[in-house]
């Protein structure tokens, strides 16, 4: 399994800025099979993930040469 420290959606914050990973939209809670969606709680959010986590999304950073002990 391949890791958020490798992926190019895991920012140097360790915050996840994938796409499938959104707030709910104007009351549309609409989604696709592979996506997480979280209410509009008009305070905005995002999902901050750790080294090891990982999921179906995990897209491999150009400069993944640099792992995370």
């Amino acid at each position: 399994m391949n890791y958020c420290e490798t992926c190019k959606y895991r920012n140097e914050d360790g915050w996840c800025e994938h796409p499938k990973l959104r707030q709910e939209r104007y009351g549309n809670i609409e989604m696709e099979d592979d996506e997480l969606v979280y209410p509009n709680n008009y305070e905005g959010g995002w999902f901050w993930v750790g080294p090891k986590f990982g999921c179906v999304h995990h897209t491999m950073a150009i400069d993944a040469t640099e792992v995370e002990a």
